[in-house]
């Protein structure tokens, strides 16, 4: 027969355990790295941001952790610069992950995994909605939840869409978090707003979305800036084809990349207007990729069905 003090014991390890597994998301040393293009200034791959797990304080009532984020901006416009902006802070409770919204001065909740396919969570707009501004509840609905293999490790990976004006952009993973940048992001992004997640590391995992070093900074010559070959992408956001529309009247080259990094279509320009048809593609933020002689151009586009 079981002892009142081995039930005690057994529920005291679990609970233990699944505090311990709580904690993962951001371990000290943890790096995030997310592309930018600075808003058009330059290619997709001008600039990045680097976000890192420092130290572990009391963040506002909650034993947490301090996440610094510093901006490294591109040689077009700002000479390479370095800008520290203001650091994100987060505690984990369980199944959930809490950060502190400068704007509403409050805790909400950034990720949730303890969730199954059909489940719909509720998220609050990480700042004020521009066009609705007191329609700040994001409903998320939960498309699947699968399995994701880095190195050693396999990480609960959550797909989902959102309605409202804030959206994770195909969803989030446990201890690399969303696709796009930490905080879930506005809808109605243009092409070239920041992100997406480019690398994440800790002590544990190494993971590369591209196959460029993870501070890498794109550069073009002068001229190259002077004389862009010329591309049009519309309409964006788009349904089931987009137009590609381009300077030139040769043939040429293009590559079509997911948000993560993956290349899912590849082929050639055959004049300089060409529909694509995008019925197979899911949800999200892709990249087009026009590759000519001297010079090669990306432009985002987003896929919303």
């Amino acid at each position: 027969m079981v002892s009142l003090k081995s039930i005690i014991l057994i529920f005291t390890l679990f609970f233990i355990t699944l505090r311990v597994s709580a904690q993962s998301f951001a371990p000290i040393g943890a790096k995030w790295y997310y592309s930018s293009a600075e808003l058009g200034a330059g290619p997709n791959d001008a600039a990045y941001y680097l976000y890192e797990s420092k130290q572990e304080i009391n963040v506002f009532g909650h034993p947490g952790k301090i996440i610094s984020v510093t901006y490294y901006r591109s040689f077009y416009k700002f000479h390479g610069d370095t800008v520290i902006l203001p650091p994100v802070y987060i505690y984990q409770s369980f199944d959930t992950v809490f950060y502190y919204n400068n704007v509403y001065h409050k805790y909400f909740p950034l990720y949730i995994f303890n969730v199954k396919k059909g489940d719909t969570i509720n998220y609050h707009c990480p700042e004020v909605p521009l066009f609705k501004p007191n329609d700040t509840i994001v409903k998320s609905v939960i498309d699947s939840v699968t399995n994701f293999i880095v190195g050693s490790d396999t990480l609960k990976r959550i797909w989902s869409h959102e309605f409202g004006a804030f959206s994770f952009y195909g969803g989030y993973t446990e201890k690399i978090g969303s696709r796009l940048l930490m905080l879930h992001q506005p809808q109605m992004v243009i092409p070239e707003w920041d992100g997406p997640l480019r690398c994440y590391s800790d002590s544990d995992i190494s993971y590369n979305t591209t196959q460029f070093p993870c501070d890498y900074r794109m550069r073009v010559g002068l001229e190259e800036m002077v004389k862009p070959i010329g591309l049009l992408i519309y309409p964006n956001p788009s349904t089931n084809q987009i137009h590609i529309q381009i300077i030139s009247n040769q043939k040429q080259a293009f590559n079509i990349y997911n948000s993560m990094g993956q290349k899912i279509m590849n082929g050639v320009l055959e004049s300089n207007l060409t529909t694509i048809d995008t019925d197979a593609l899911n949800s999200g933020i892709y990249s087009f990729e026009l590759i000519s002689t001297n010079n090669t151009q990306r432009k985002r586009f987003i896929v919303d069905k």
